[in-house]
């Protein structure tokens, strides 16, 4: 990854971390906030719910003196436990405060408006409704009524402020914690525009590699091509020169030399051949056939006829069978079994036989090459029909006889002719080239040259050029 790249992503997951990190903060410091104004409302709520159960604790007391009904009396009993249930939630709360409300007071002054009302029950019970009534006329309550407004007004008033000042607190924090989210927002836009930018860029020069490679590729082809072509010229006129002398009765010692540039400029010329027939290949028409009525088991036997004044002591063996006529170009065919007849003869152990067998059936015709040498490993099955494949088995020297060009060449005319050709390869097994050729080759439309070649279900094919 490119450290530019990298940079990008590292501070994209930064500013992500930030913004999520400011989102947390805010949300827990709003939930704080919320409790604290929750918890400073309940000490308000309170004080109101004391003077509440004050007022119901006096009314309830009133009631069971002017009636004595165990109703009222159960009622006066309630409201004097929630005020001391109230009082002591007050006490809780303003204890966290050093705001010196008057709680103590008030404490002293709510047991002391108790202690009455205990005593006018007393009474009741005791003395009967006439002294009732009559402490009933002497006690008066308004001064705890006042004190407990007067002990939540103060209370109100300093909650308020409070409450104020932490508003203020928390949109400022708000102000930050937004600067700081649109910050990283903005931060990690410009890192995306950014990567999106140096992407761009890369693939754009990418693009422009590829398609300098490309030129490249087809200069050098062209090249390769036309030295090829203009090679051929001068190659033949010393190989010409090579048989004529050769011919010509020289002493042993220099027919030796002649024989010598006789079989060079030959394997040289077979170079060349491939060579041109490789760029052919790789321009837009394909390799140009001349099709016309020829005979498969006539090529087959041109081929080995060949093949025996060149290599005498490899035994070949052609069997023919069936109809074998069809319209093909006939050199091009010649160059394909002459190829598959040469890579055999490399491969094969000395003294084995060379099968070549020409088989018509139904709408095709199918061609087999057949050795005994050693079956071509399964790891190299997938690349033995790509150009440039050499294998390092077969006799001494063999590698060095030719560029790898051979089966690829065989692939490609089988394929402008509309056939196949595959692979038999497995132990204890002969290797087999199979070559399937239609009687008469599809339209050039239909023609693919250069194709990917698929083996057939009978066939292993094999990638290392044998």
């Amino acid at each position: 990854m490119p450290w530019r790249t990298l940079t990008g992503f590292v501070a994209a997951v930064g500013a992500i971390l930030i913004a999520a990190a400011a989102y947390f903060i805010v949300a827990a410091d709003r939930n704080q906030r919320a409790a604290d104004v929750t918890e400073r409302s309940e000490g308000v709520r309170s004080l109101q719910r004391l003077e509440d159960a004050l007022a119901r604790a006096e009314s309830a007391q009133r009631g069971y003196l002017l009636t004595r009904e165990q109703r009222q009396l159960e009622s006066y009993r309630t409201a004097v436990a929630d005020i001391h249930a109230e009082l002591d939630a007050v006490k809780v709360r303003t204890a966290k405060r050093p705001d010196g409300l008057p709680v103590d007071a008030l404490s002293a002054l709510v047991e002391a408006k108790l202690a009455d009302l205990r005593r006018g029950v007393d009474i009741r019970t005791a003395e009967g409704l006439a002294e009732a009534q009559r402490e009933l006329r002497t006690g008066d309550s308004g001064w705890l009524t006042e004190t407990v407004e007067a002990v939540r007004a103060d209370m109100e008033a300093i909650e308020g402020a409070e409450l104020r000042e932490h508003r203020r607190a928390w949109f400022e924090r708000i102000a930050l914690a937004d600067a700081i989210f649109l910050t990283a927002n903005v931060l990690l836009l410009s890192l995306v525009i950014a990567a999106g930018l140096a992407a761009r860029a890369e693939m754009r020069r990418r693009e422009g590699r590829a398609q300098e490679r490309l030129r490249m590729l087809e200069l050098q082809e062209r090249i390769l091509g036309i030295v090829s072509h203009d090679l051929r010229t001068p190659l033949s006129a010393i190989n010409t020169g090579a048989a004529v002398l050769s011919r010509s009765g020289l002493p042993p010692r220099q027919a030796r030399i002649a024989t010598l540039m006789h079989s060079s400029t030959r394997r040289m010329e077979k170079i060349i051949r491939d060579l041109l027939d490789y760029t052919r290949t790789r321009a837009p028409g394909g390799i140009p056939l001349a099709l016309r009525v020829s005979d498969v088991g006539d090529v087959c036997a041109r081929v080995i006829e060949e093949a025996a004044l060149h290599e005498p002591a490899v035994p070949l063996q052609l069997h023919r069978d069936g109809d074998l006529a069809g319209e093909w170009d006939a050199d091009r065919l010649e160059q394909v079994i002459g190829n598959l007849v040469a890579n055999a003869t490399r491969h094969a152990p000395p003294g084995t036989t060379i099968r070549v067998r020409a088989l018509g059936e139904g709408e095709e015709v199918r061609v087999e090459v057949e050795n005994d040498g050693p079956p071509v490993p399964p790891e190299s099955v997938r690349a033995i029909f790509e150009p440039f494949q050499r294998s390092s088995s077969g006799s001494p020297g063999a590698a060095r006889d030719g560029l790898g060009l051979g089966l690829y060449i065989v692939r490609s005319i089988v394929e402008a002719h509309g056939g196949t050709v595959g692979l038999l390869s497995a132990p204890a097994c002969p290797v087999t080239f199979t070559v399937r050729l239609p009687r008469r080759p599809p339209p050039p439309s239909d023609t693919s040259p250069g194709a990917i070649w698929r083996p057939s279900s009978q066939e292993v094919s094999s990638p290392l050029s044998r």
